[in-house]
């Protein structure tokens, strides 16, 4: 399940990295498989929202 609020690894793996108290990981060179959109429309038209509002409040509570 993803957020409202899209983002690019490049953004969000050093924050959930800092989150957990690990160091963040070396810049990936090129292009990487994993930085794929997901959407939430499915899910929230079944009636279901997100516990967090961004993932960058759900970070700040691992």
């Amino acid at each position: 399940m993803v957020d409202d609020e899209p983002a690019p690894g490049r953004e969000w793996v050093p924050a959930l990295a800092a989150a957990v108290g690990a160091p963040a990981p070396a810049p990936a060179g090129g292009r990487t498989g994993w930085q794929r959109g997901a959407d939430n429309a499915l899910a929230r038209s079944l009636g279901w929202t997100p516990e967090h509002s961004s993932w960058r409040t759900g970070f700040a509570t691992a």
